[in-house]
């Protein structure tokens, strides 16, 4: 039964659009659509407001089952029919799934739109000051940016583009101002292009100043689309610009922070055995919360930026929450084994008993929340081969920190490492770790009566 025919059937109205915290470009542009295009089958989505289901929530019945008795519709979580995150190999985006359900995947402007957006969802095909790379940064530092705020920001020009009466690219000289705009922004606000929280946006703007017209879903172009077709023209440009110039000085603002905070820690270096060049070996870099008191953003991409090597990241927040973040596209093999080990620890320093620990191979390496682990997900991208680790991200805000201290997050990382290097990821290579973790934690157990968790420090060897 497709949503229409479920929706009619229970005479259903939609009270609200739920999808996961900082939605990306497809799912915004997902609500934009089902708002245009489903208000004749789903009844009150025009002003149904989005919001974010919270990261430890998991979906304790079917999203069929939230829509009926909740009017909740779900786009981009919940593992059905809207959410590409599902088990399913299909190439797609959530406003692809929509667009489908909708039966307007066909519509020609619709359609180019929808490539763009797949393109940068699935291989993170992104360019200069494009709607993708706007939506990401706006997210974490724009002013306004809860998801009520992005999806008006981003249809003030998704309904211009999509009218019926508007062309796209716009040639005309007199409409391709961004640069203009820029330089009105800068005016405004006495700041000046080369301050060093400004010189990456200025580049890019620059960048987009040389180029034609073309059917990049970018600043350039949205602002020509503006000028041409909104009632205010250029004024309409400048109120949408400026929330995306203050953003990204703010990343700007944030990298630089997270750089300096980084050039304060030593590199750890790993060899499983004689290497003859430092790519050989695998790095690891820590952050303690001490270095990460403004709560970073940036850390991920100023390790990329300082470290040509870098494997791991592990950040520690202000709160002790912490991430374990892969810098290299390889296998996720190595990743889903260091899962596994900081999975396993979590339950001992939570207090489990010995005989009670979730140990499976398959269970402890799975891609998302486990119950016996729920301070932990695992996010693996099956697209790119990068993926994280993570313990109460932004992106989750009201899971608890991690009961494991952080250099014993550390020491199972190496100890995750060098078994894998010398054995391979293998479940017979985690057998013999788990072994020789629960005799380690059995011999504590007798030397401190009444514990079932480590207690002194190990040190890595």
């Amino acid at each position: 039964m497709n949503l229409a025919t479920f929706v009619a059937t229970f005479a259903l109205v939609v009270k609200k659009i739920v999808t996961h915290f900082a939605p990306h470009l497809d799912e915004l542009l997902a609500a934009i659509i089902v708002r245009m295009y489903g208000k004749d089958a789903l009844p009150g989505i025009e002003t149904a407001p989005i919001e974010v289901r919270k990261g430890n929530t998991s979906v304790r019945m079917d999203p069929t089952e939230y829509l009926r008795q909740y009017g909740h519709l779900m786009i981009g979580c919940g593992e059905w029919q809207l959410d590409e995150h599902g088990d399913g190999n299909e190439a797609v985006c959530a406003a692809d799934l929509v667009a489908r359900e909708l039966g307007v995947k066909n519509n020609p402007k619709l359609k180019r739109l929808l490539d763009f957006v797949r393109r940068e969802d699935l291989e993170g095909h992104t360019t200069a000051l494009d709607l993708a790379q706007c939506v990401k940064v706006m997210n974490f530092h724009a002013k306004r940016r809860q998801p009520k705020h992005m999806e008006a920001w981003l249809a003030t020009v998704i309904h211009l583009y999509l009218s019926d009466d508007t062309t796209f690219p716009i040639v005309d000289p007199k409409c391709r101002v961004l640069p203009q705009l820029y330089a009105r922004w800068l005016d405004e606000n006495h700041f000046k292009s080369t301050d060093p929280n400004l010189k990456h946006l200025t580049r890019l703007v620059n960048v987009l100043a040389k180029q034609p017209a073309s059917i990049l879903f970018d600043a350039a172009e949205c602002t020509a689309l503006l000028c041409a077709h909104h009632p205010d023209g250029q004024e309409a440009a400048y109120r949408w610009l400026v929330p995306m110039f203050e953003a990204f000085m703010a990343k700007q603002a944030d990298f630089l922070l997270s750089v300096t905070a980084l050039e304060c820690q030593k590199t750890e270096i790993l060899r499983p055995q004689p290497r003859s060049h430092i790519s050989e070996c695998w790095q690891v870099v820590t952050v303690p919360r001490q270095f990460n008191n403004g709560d970073l953003k940036s850390l991920n991409a100023a390790a990329r930026y300082l470290y040509r090597y870098l494997d791991f990241l592990i950040v520690q927040r202000p709160n002790s929450a912490t991430s374990i973040l892969q810098q290299k596209a390889f296998s996720g093999d190595m990743l889903r084994m260091i899962a596994r080990g900081i999975r396993l620890e979590e339950q001992i320093a939570e207090g489990i008993p010995s005989d009670e620990l979730t140990d499976d191979f398959d269970t402890l390496g799975a891609p998302r929340r486990l119950d016996c682990a729920s301070r932990w997900y695992l996010f693996i991208n099956e697209h790119n081969n990068g993926g994280a680790l993570f313990n109460a991200a932004f992106t989750q805000p009201e899971i608890k920190p991690t009961s494991i201290i952080l250099e014993d997050i550390a020491n199972v990382i190496h100890d995750i490492i060098l078994r894998v290097v010398r054995t391979g990821a293998t479940e017979s290579t985690w057998s013999h770790y788990v072994l020789q973790r629960r005799n380690r934690l059995d011999r504590e157990c007798t030397a401190k009566p009444g514990c079932n968790k480590l207690g002194d420090v190990v040190k890595f060897a």
